[in-house]
């Protein structure tokens, strides 16, 4: 990747409504040892935000506004965009001052290297698919093909049970950091320094910005953009393309600011999922019959654990599935814009920049 473009980038942050996430991570950005060429900030508050000149003295900042919608405000971003590279940043992380420095230095020691990341502070889990730590978790995860997030080598059991506990490494060290039959992300292997990965966050990734370009986030998906860096590395024409540093750590604050519920993140993740297997070539009916098979898993696993809100809203997405009533997959076929909610009646018209 050195060998194709010098190491030159901007950054590019959606934001809605979160001036002083923003002001944050601006200020990261500022004391940065390696400085970025630019940054993009693409903007969709309710009150424009206001930025003086003196502010941030070591950054040259642009700002544009945007309809509410961060595949769309990303794009917008990556388009005019001058770099070679682009910096994707969520507006509520905090970098710290060697993170564009550093990623320098991995990208011009690994000429493969077309995406590189740090590693977040909080991996955000839902339950029922999120982090195993138990011989139960993986078992479970393997037959119902759910998400695994986990280092193997530090899984353990008792003597009666260590076959099949060596069975399900041998399986998940084989299938690697990909993705389950279901679509749901493997990251099991955490090599010693750095891992690479089919599918992981991008909120603070370095990406080649013809790769983006070529690769555009999804302007379906709703408002949040739930479930969007999934469907642009899927379609990335690399396997395992994403680098992450593991010693390279992230703040993430998870602000509360203009974000969805649990329940309804929830829901976007299963139907977004869903809509990247039915629309991306790489899967096939095969692996939508799996995901369903998925949901089946979850239903049971919050109604053994009295998760009513959650086994509801997986019934509902069941549903809107197997009645070919996925808003995603409905709005795409009538080349639609954003979807505003989870239901048929609700996409809405596609709005331009």
């Amino acid at each position: 990747m050195s060998a194709v473009f010098p190491f030159s980038v901007s950054v590019v942050i959606p934001t809605r409504n979160r001036p002083a996430h923003l002001r944050k991570l601006l200020n990261s950005l500022d004391k940065q040892i390696l400085h970025p060429e630019e940054v993009i900030v693409v903007d969709s508050s309710d009150t424009h935000i206001a930025i003086a000149p003196g502010d941030f003295p070591r950054l040259s900042i642009r700002i544009h506004r945007s309809i509410p919608s961060v595949c769309v405000q990303r794009n917008i971003g990556v388009r005019i965009a001058v770099s070679p590279y682009v910096l994707l940043c969520d507006d509520d992380v905090v970098l710290p001052a060697n993170y564009l420095s550093t990623i320098e230095a991995f990208v011009k020691d690994h000429a493969e290297c077309n995406v590189v990341t740090g590693l977040w502070n909080d991996v955000p889990q839902i339950p029922g698919v999120g982090t195993q730590r138990s011989l139960v978790g993986l078992l479970w995860s393997f037959v119902f093909q759910t998400s695994v997030w986990m280092d193997l080598g530090t899984t353990q059991s008792s003597i009666p049970f260590s076959p099949v506990l060596h069975l399900l490494k041998v399986y998940y060290r084989k299938r690697g950091n990909s993705v389950s039959r279901a679509g749901w992300p493997i990251v099991t292997q955490f090599g010693p320094g750095w891992f690479r990965a089919t599918v992981f966050t991008l909120g603070s990734a370095v990406v080649r910005r013809d790769w983006l370009l070529e690769a555009p986030y999804d302007e379906i998906l709703e408002p949040h953009g739930i479930g969007d860096h999934y469907g642009v590395a899927m379609r990335f024409p690399q396997d395992q393309p994403i680098h992450v540093i593991s010693g390279l750590l992230v703040e993430h604050s998870s602000a509360p600011e203009n974000r969805p519920t649990l329940i309804k993140a929830y829901s976007s993740r299963l139907l977004a999922l869903h809509y990247f297997l039915s629309s991306n070539r790489r899967f096939s009916a095969s692996n939508r019959l799996w995901f369903v098979w998925s949901l089946v898993g979850n239903a049971v696993y919050f109604s053994v654990k009295r998760k009513n809100d959650f086994l509801k809203a997986t019934v509902k997405v069941f549903l809107l599935i197997m009645s070919r009533r996925n808003p995603y997959v409905l709005a795409s076929g009538q080349n639609q814009g954003v979807v505003r909610e989870h239901t048929p009646s609700h996409i809405a018209s596609k709005q331009q920049e």
